[in-house]
Parts: C-alpha cells; structure tokens; sequence
C-alpha cells in the first residue's frame, strides 16, 4: 500500500521571556535497552552510557518485566549501579515499581552515591517503597559537585523492576532566572531531536512540555504558539510567572491529516536578541 509522506514548513514554537540568560541541563541517561543479561549471578553489563554492575539482577523482557521500552532491570535481593563516574550531579531520576510476577510485593529500594570510585557509598534521599501497579518515577536531589556514580539497593520485598535511570547536572543556584526545559520528564539539550515517529490519520500523538525557573528571580514567559502548521496544537499555560522551582505545562499534540513523517523546530528565545536561543528540532 502506498504511503503518502510530507514534509511541513518550519514550525517554531515561541517563548518570549523576559531578563534571563537561558540553561538546559543534561548529563546522564540510561534506558537499558542495549545489553543483555538473562541470569542474576553478578557480573557487569555494557550499557549505552557505560559498564554497570548486576548483583542478583538481570535484563528481564517478560511479561511480568514492568518496562518502558523492550526491557528493564530486574532486581531481585542485590543492588544495580554504575561502575564508572560522571562529574557531577543535579537529581537522579528513575521509575520503580514491584515486577508483575507471583510474590513480588513489598518492595524498597535505597539510592546510593559514591565519590571514591565505589570504595564506599552514601544513602541519597530517603528509602523508597516501589508500586505495587504500574512504574513511578523517583526524583531525588543530589546536587554534588566532582567525581560520583550511584547505584540501587534492594532492601526489602522481592522481584522491583527498574527503568529511564537519569541524572542532571549540577547546577548552583543563579541570582537570576533560569529556564530548564523538559520533554516527557526528560531534560532536552540544545540542537536535541524530538521523534513523534509516524502517526497514522485519524490519530495523533503527544509530548508534554514543562519549563521550570531555576533561579532565584521571577521569571516571566509570554507568546507561547506554533506557527507554520495546523495538524499542531498546544495547550496549557501559554504566558504567565514562575518563582524559584516553579513549572508550567503545556502539550504539543500531532494530528496528522494523512499518514506521514514531518520536521520543524521547537525554540525558546529571550526578548534579547544578545542571548542564547534554545533550539529543539521535531522529526
């Protein structure tokens, strides 16, 4: 069957905010969808974003693998962590829940960092009870500086699946305003890819869009839009003030008229033609 693809003109969506210079942050992620480890005797997994140690733990695609892509860890009494180092760090993110398979509840786990290469580890933030239905995500504030890695601990309960482990950069706390970007929860970077994929007619498919103010000063936003298109629509807080670790939200919807691929450009610029624009391109 013949498939019909366009290409639209440029699409800009526009946020005009006032006085402040713009950061967006990123610094690890890890989905879990590149290795393979089908056994939980320990040993260490080559993932996208580096070695990780699997202690009584393993890569699980089974029905009772609750998981955002094809996989997720699968910890069952041990701990899953990184076995190298990153610079620094903003909050760690993830999505925990109990594994879908017969017994498995009651499940904890614990955050740990260490700054000298694994040789000892720190408990960050508090102990964390995993779902007993679908995958949540945990935020947890780490904010240090120089060399760290983390790993998590099982403490309880049996079988808790893992998934989408992140971590920002650090990020001292400006005078300022400060513009954070995020997608889907995730932080996006500067000149990033944002895929819809191909949608078929009649159906459509949805990003969500937060921005947060991290720094001290209000930051104002305003003519927030799309141009260029009108198979886009976005909804939600379109202008308005955010103070310190204040969001806004908005969804960007794509509705197809007719089955095909698409490309644009998702911006954010200041009322300062001297500052830096924050580019995102759709595809």
């Amino acid at each position: 069957m013949k498939q019909n693809h366009y290409c639209l003109p440029v699409i800009t969506l526009l946020f005009l905010t006032l006085f402040f210079p713009l950061t967006a942050f990123g610094q690890l992620f890890e989905d879990f969808e590149s290795g393979s480890k089908g056994g939980y005797a320990s040993g260490t997994v080559d993932l996208a974003s580096g070695p990780w140690m699997f202690n009584d733990a393993l890569l699980g695609n089974q029905s009772g693998d609750k998981r955002i892509g094809s996989q997720s860890v699968r910890l069952r009494a041990g701990h899953v962590g990184m076995e190298f180092d990153i610079t620094d760090a903003g909050e760690v993110r993830f999505y925990h829940a109990n594994s879908g398979f017969s017994g498995d509840t009651g499940g904890k786990i614990q955050l740990q960092y260490s700054q000298n290469g694994g040789g000892s580890w720190i408990n960050a933030g508090p102990e964390l009870t995993s779902p007993e239905d679908d995958l949540e995500q945990a935020i947890i504030p780490v904010n240090l500086d120089g060399q760290i890695r983390f790993r998590i601990v099982r403490t309880a309960g049996n079988r808790i699946s893992i998934d989408n482990f992140e971590v920002t950069a650090f990020e001292e706390i400006s005078e300022d305003p400060r513009l954070r970007a995020e997608v889907d929860g995730s932080l996006v970077q500067q000149g990033s890819t944002l895929a819809f994929g191909t949608v078929l007619s009649g159906s459509e498919a949805v990003k969500n869009l937060t921005i947060t103010n991290t720094g001290q000063e209000t930051l104002v936003y305003s003519d927030a839009g799309i141009s260029g298109s009108d198979v886009f629509t976005l909804d939600g807080a379109m202008e308005g003030s955010l103070d310190y670790g204040e969001s806004a939200e908005m969804t960007l919807t794509f509705s197809p008229e007719s089955l095909g691929d698409f490309e644009g450009d998702f911006s954010v610029k200041t009322n300062d033609p001297e500052r830096e624009t924050f580019a995102l391109s759709l595809t």
